[in-house]
Protein backbone atom coordinates (compact mmCIF):
# COMPACT_ATOMS: atom_id res chain seq x y z
CA UNK A 1 0.00 0.00 0.00
CA UNK A 2 2.97 2.38 0.72
CA UNK A 3 6.06 3.07 -0.77
CA UNK A 4 8.41 4.26 1.50
CA UNK A 5 11.64 7.48 -0.05
CA UNK A 6 14.34 7.79 2.56
CA UNK A 7 16.90 9.86 0.31
CA UNK A 8 20.36 8.96 1.70
CA UNK A 9 23.30 11.22 1.39
CA UNK A 10 26.08 11.04 4.28
CA UNK A 11 24.14 10.32 6.96
CA UNK A 12 25.84 6.88 8.19
CA UNK A 13 25.16 8.27 11.91
CA UNK A 14 21.20 8.64 11.82
CA UNK A 15 20.85 5.92 9.20
CA UNK A 16 20.05 2.90 12.01
CA UNK A 17 17.38 5.00 13.71
CA UNK A 18 15.35 6.24 10.59
CA UNK A 19 15.35 2.69 9.03
CA UNK A 20 14.74 1.18 12.08
CA UNK A 21 11.59 3.25 12.66
CA UNK A 22 9.99 2.33 9.37
CA UNK A 23 11.37 -1.53 9.59
CA UNK A 24 8.94 -1.70 12.92
CA UNK A 25 5.97 0.37 11.74
CA UNK A 26 3.13 -1.26 13.22
CA UNK A 27 1.42 -1.51 9.70
CA UNK A 28 3.47 -3.79 7.80
CA UNK A 29 1.84 -3.11 3.76
CA UNK A 30 5.03 -1.53 2.81
CA UNK A 31 8.74 -0.80 0.68
CA UNK A 32 11.23 0.92 1.61
CA UNK A 33 13.10 2.30 -0.92
CA UNK A 34 16.67 3.55 -0.09
CA UNK A 35 17.89 5.97 -2.62
CA UNK A 36 21.66 7.10 -1.99
CA UNK A 37 22.92 10.15 -2.96
CA UNK A 38 26.85 9.77 -3.76
CA UNK A 39 27.37 9.51 -0.06
CA UNK A 40 30.94 9.69 1.15
CA UNK A 41 31.05 8.45 4.78
CA UNK A 42 29.90 4.98 4.04
CA UNK A 43 26.23 5.23 4.16
CA UNK A 44 25.91 2.93 0.63
CA UNK A 45 28.27 0.44 2.16
CA UNK A 46 25.79 0.34 5.25
CA UNK A 47 22.48 0.36 3.27
CA UNK A 48 23.72 -2.02 0.70
CA UNK A 49 24.49 -4.71 3.52
CA UNK A 50 20.84 -4.46 4.87
CA UNK A 51 18.78 -7.91 4.43
CA UNK A 52 15.08 -6.84 3.98
CA UNK A 53 13.27 -8.21 1.62
CA UNK A 54 11.16 -4.32 2.01
CA UNK A 55 14.24 -3.13 0.82
CA UNK A 56 15.19 -1.85 -2.17
CA UNK A 57 18.71 0.13 -2.46
CA UNK A 58 19.33 2.42 -5.37
CA UNK A 59 22.48 4.92 -5.89
CA UNK A 60 22.70 7.83 -7.89
CA UNK A 61 26.19 9.04 -9.30
CA UNK A 62 26.37 12.49 -8.39
CA UNK A 63 24.85 14.44 -5.15
CA UNK A 64 21.62 16.67 -6.16
CA UNK A 65 20.96 19.66 -4.14
CA UNK A 66 18.21 19.07 -1.10
CA UNK A 67 17.73 15.27 -2.00
CA UNK A 68 15.03 16.22 -4.40
CA UNK A 69 16.55 14.53 -7.20
CA UNK A 70 17.38 11.17 -4.75
CA UNK A 71 13.30 11.33 -4.31
CA UNK A 72 12.21 11.73 -7.53
CA UNK A 73 14.47 8.50 -8.52
CA UNK A 74 12.19 6.80 -5.28
CA UNK A 75 9.15 8.00 -6.66
CA UNK A 76 10.04 6.22 -9.65
CA UNK A 77 10.42 3.27 -8.93
CA UNK A 78 7.89 3.40 -6.02
CA UNK A 79 5.08 0.37 -6.76
CA UNK A 80 2.75 1.31 -4.66
CA UNK A 81 -0.21 3.53 -4.93
CA UNK A 82 0.48 6.07 -1.95
CA UNK A 83 4.30 7.25 -1.55
CA UNK A 84 5.49 8.51 2.04
CA UNK A 85 8.78 10.48 2.64
CA UNK A 86 11.34 9.99 5.99
CA UNK A 87 14.88 11.80 6.05
CA UNK A 88 17.76 9.70 6.81
CA UNK A 89 18.13 11.77 10.26
CA UNK A 90 14.47 11.52 11.44
CA UNK A 91 12.22 9.07 12.88
CA UNK A 92 9.37 7.39 12.74
CA UNK A 93 6.83 7.00 15.37
CA UNK A 94 5.47 3.24 15.01
CA UNK A 95 1.91 4.03 14.44
CA UNK A 96 2.61 6.24 11.59
CA UNK A 97 1.63 4.10 8.56
CA UNK A 98 -1.24 2.64 10.27
CA UNK A 99 -2.68 6.27 11.21
CA UNK A 100 -2.33 7.24 7.28
CA UNK A 101 -3.52 3.86 6.43
CA UNK A 102 -6.95 4.51 8.85
CA UNK A 103 -7.34 7.99 7.44
CA UNK A 104 -7.09 7.07 3.74
CA UNK A 105 -9.79 3.96 4.53
CA UNK A 106 -12.03 7.01 5.53
CA UNK A 107 -11.81 9.82 3.22
CA UNK A 108 -10.82 8.25 -0.39
CA UNK A 109 -10.87 11.88 -1.57
CA UNK A 110 -7.90 12.96 0.12
CA UNK A 111 -4.73 12.86 -1.76
CA UNK A 112 -2.08 14.37 0.34
CA UNK A 113 -1.63 13.94 4.02
CA UNK A 114 0.40 15.04 7.28
CA UNK A 115 0.36 14.59 11.17
CA UNK A 116 1.87 16.60 14.07
CA UNK A 117 6.22 16.53 14.47
CA UNK A 118 8.40 17.16 17.29
CA UNK A 119 11.46 19.16 16.55
CA UNK A 120 14.34 17.82 18.60
CA UNK A 121 16.77 20.13 19.50
CA UNK A 122 20.40 19.54 21.56
CA UNK A 123 18.57 21.13 24.64
CA UNK A 124 15.73 20.05 24.00
CA UNK A 125 12.12 19.66 22.31
CA UNK A 126 9.01 21.36 20.95
CA UNK A 127 6.07 20.21 18.81
CA UNK A 128 4.80 21.75 15.25
CA UNK A 129 3.52 25.03 15.88
CA UNK A 130 0.29 23.86 14.28
CA UNK A 131 -1.00 21.13 16.33
CA UNK A 132 -1.24 23.45 19.44
CA UNK A 133 -4.00 25.65 17.21
CA UNK A 134 -6.32 22.89 16.31
CA UNK A 135 -8.30 19.81 17.78
CA UNK A 136 -6.17 17.49 19.20
CA UNK A 137 -5.49 13.61 17.93
CA UNK A 138 -8.58 14.23 15.33
CA UNK A 139 -8.13 14.73 11.50
CA UNK A 140 -8.74 18.04 10.20
CA UNK A 141 -9.46 18.63 6.91
CA UNK A 142 -7.39 21.87 5.71
CA UNK A 143 -8.46 23.80 2.29
CA UNK A 144 -6.43 25.74 0.20
CA UNK A 145 -6.55 28.61 2.05
CA UNK A 146 -6.23 26.80 5.22
CA UNK A 147 -3.05 25.87 3.75
CA UNK A 148 -1.91 29.02 3.06
CA UNK A 149 -3.09 30.86 5.85
CA UNK A 150 -1.55 28.19 8.96
CA UNK A 151 2.00 28.87 6.67
CA UNK A 152 1.86 32.49 7.07
CA UNK A 153 1.46 32.61 10.68
CA UNK A 154 4.65 30.11 10.85
CA UNK A 155 2.80 27.24 11.13
CA UNK A 156 3.10 25.30 7.83
CA UNK A 157 0.69 22.33 8.04
CA UNK A 158 3.21 19.36 6.39
CA UNK A 159 7.28 18.79 6.30
CA UNK A 160 8.71 16.03 4.53
CA UNK A 161 9.06 13.74 7.09
CA UNK A 162 5.43 13.42 7.33
CA UNK A 163 4.14 13.73 4.27
CA UNK A 164 2.71 10.80 2.65
CA UNK A 165 1.33 11.78 -1.27
CA UNK A 166 -0.71 9.25 -3.76
CA UNK A 167 1.50 8.48 -6.68
CA UNK A 168 -0.92 9.53 -9.26
CA UNK A 169 -0.80 13.13 -8.00
CA UNK A 170 3.14 13.73 -8.79
CA UNK A 171 2.19 13.06 -12.48
CA UNK A 172 -0.27 15.84 -12.45
CA UNK A 173 2.13 18.53 -10.28
CA UNK A 174 5.25 17.44 -10.78
CA UNK A 175 7.82 15.88 -8.46
CA UNK A 176 10.13 17.30 -6.22
CA UNK A 177 12.21 20.69 -8.41
CA UNK A 178 15.53 18.65 -8.77
CA UNK A 179 18.43 21.41 -10.96
CA UNK A 180 16.10 24.18 -10.08
CA UNK A 181 16.79 25.30 -6.37
CA UNK A 182 19.36 24.15 -3.57
CA UNK A 183 16.50 24.80 -1.10
CA UNK A 184 13.00 25.36 -0.25
CA UNK A 185 12.22 22.91 -2.86
CA UNK A 186 10.16 20.58 -0.68
CA UNK A 187 7.63 23.79 0.57
CA UNK A 188 7.44 24.67 -3.49
CA UNK A 189 6.25 21.15 -3.71
CA UNK A 190 3.74 20.87 -0.95
CA UNK A 191 2.42 24.29 -2.35
CA UNK A 192 1.74 22.81 -5.70
CA UNK A 193 0.18 19.34 -4.77
CA UNK A 194 -2.48 21.41 -2.24
CA UNK A 195 -3.07 24.11 -5.01
CA UNK A 196 -3.80 20.93 -7.61
CA UNK A 197 -6.54 18.95 -4.55
CA UNK A 198 -7.59 22.34 -2.94
CA UNK A 199 -7.22 20.55 0.38
CA UNK A 200 -4.96 18.07 2.41
CA UNK A 201 -5.95 15.97 5.62
CA UNK A 202 -3.61 17.03 8.82
CA UNK A 203 -3.61 14.00 11.59
CA UNK A 204 -3.06 16.28 14.99
CA UNK A 205 -0.85 13.64 16.76
CA UNK A 206 2.46 13.33 17.05
CA UNK A 207 4.12 10.64 14.91
CA UNK A 208 7.65 11.53 13.73
CA UNK A 209 10.44 13.42 14.96
CA UNK A 210 12.72 16.12 12.99
CA UNK A 211 16.11 16.52 14.18
CA UNK A 212 17.66 19.93 14.13
CA UNK A 213 21.59 18.82 15.08
CA UNK A 214 22.00 15.71 12.61
CA UNK A 215 24.87 15.55 10.48
CA UNK A 216 24.90 17.08 7.09
CA UNK A 217 21.52 19.08 6.91
CA UNK A 218 20.49 20.74 3.99
CA UNK A 219 19.23 23.91 6.67
CA UNK A 220 22.45 24.21 8.06
CA UNK A 221 24.70 24.03 4.90
CA UNK A 222 22.80 26.67 2.90
CA UNK A 223 24.04 30.13 3.58
CA UNK A 224 20.11 31.07 3.30
CA UNK A 225 16.76 29.74 2.20
CA UNK A 226 15.81 29.95 -1.95
CA UNK A 227 12.28 31.16 -2.74
CA UNK A 228 12.50 30.99 -6.23
CA UNK A 229 10.64 27.94 -6.62
CA UNK A 230 8.23 28.79 -4.66
CA UNK A 231 7.68 32.69 -6.51
CA UNK A 232 7.58 30.40 -10.13
CA UNK A 233 4.58 28.44 -8.76
CA UNK A 234 3.10 31.30 -7.28
CA UNK A 235 3.53 33.59 -10.34
CA UNK A 236 2.16 30.71 -12.64
CA UNK A 237 -0.66 30.07 -10.24
CA UNK A 238 -1.96 33.56 -10.46
CA UNK A 239 -1.64 34.20 -13.73
CA UNK A 240 -3.60 31.18 -14.67
CA UNK A 241 -6.51 33.61 -13.56
CA UNK A 242 -8.38 30.93 -11.73
CA UNK A 243 -11.06 32.57 -10.03
CA UNK A 244 -11.26 29.54 -7.19
CA UNK A 245 -7.74 30.97 -6.14
CA UNK A 246 -7.72 33.07 -3.04
CA UNK A 247 -5.29 35.85 -4.16
CA UNK A 248 -4.97 37.70 -1.63
CA UNK A 249 -3.62 34.66 0.35
CA UNK A 250 -1.29 34.00 -2.16
CA UNK A 251 0.32 36.94 -2.06
CA UNK A 252 0.60 37.19 1.46
CA UNK A 253 2.36 33.83 1.10
CA UNK A 254 4.84 35.04 -1.26
CA UNK A 255 5.54 37.87 0.72
CA UNK A 256 6.09 35.89 3.76
CA UNK A 257 8.75 34.17 2.04
CA UNK A 258 10.17 36.91 0.57
CA UNK A 259 10.49 38.60 4.24
CA UNK A 260 12.42 35.58 5.51
CA UNK A 261 14.85 35.89 2.79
Amino acid sequence: MFSVIIPVYNKIRHLSRSIESVLNQSFTDFELILVDDASTDGSFEFISQLEDKRISVYRRSSPGPGGYAARNLGIEKANSSWVCFLDADDEWELDYLKSMRDIISKDKDLKILSAAWRVKYESGSSVCNIAGRIVQSELTILTLEDFLAFSITNAPPICSSVASVKKEVFEETGAFPADLCNSGGDVDTWLRIVLKTKKMGFYNKVLATYFVDSDNMVTNNQKKFEIGCIMKTIKKSLESHQMQLPEQLLKKYSNKYLLAL
